[in-house]
């Protein structure tokens, strides 16, 4: 009975041993293979991450730069706003100054009329007040 000690393995048993070892096998490839898949996953979340900080430094930077052109436009265009302002009161003053100066030609004017006038009745008065003074 040295024989009957042994146990005997049906070709049903093989088979289903085979079947069983290939499923592991397929547990371990596919563990494997959703390790590797998981790792690139990783991997390419990494690069995005990184790649989302490069582009946002960036346009931080652009920003920034953005920031400064606008701050330097405004200041010169604000400098443009001064000057013109500066140049419209410049002229506002020179037309007030022209216009001053015609109102007192026409007040110069009006008076040297005035003595001529008064200078000719005098010596129209004269000339009736004392007959023959007049030349």
């Amino acid at each position: 009975m040295a024989d009957g000690d042994q146990q005997q393995v049906t070709l049903g048993e093989v088979y289903r041993a085979v079947l069983d070892l290939r499923q592991e096998l397929r547990n371990m490839v596919s563990r494997q293979e959703f390790t590797v898949v998981v790792q690139n996953l990783e991997d390419r979340q990494l690069a995005q991450q990184k790649d989302l900080s490069e582009r946002a430094e960036a346009a931080g930077k652009e920003h920034i730069r953005m920031d400064a052109e606008r701050d330097k436009v405004a200041a010169s265009t604000h400098q443009e706003l001064v000057d013109l302002r500066k140049e419209v009161r410049d002229q506002k003053r020179a037309q007030e100054d022209a216009e001053e100066k015609r109102k007192a030609a026409a007040r110069q004017t009006w008076t040297a009329i005035g003595l001529a006038v008064f200078g000719v009745m005098l010596s129209v008065l004269r000339d009736f007040f004392i007959p023959g003074a007049g030349g």
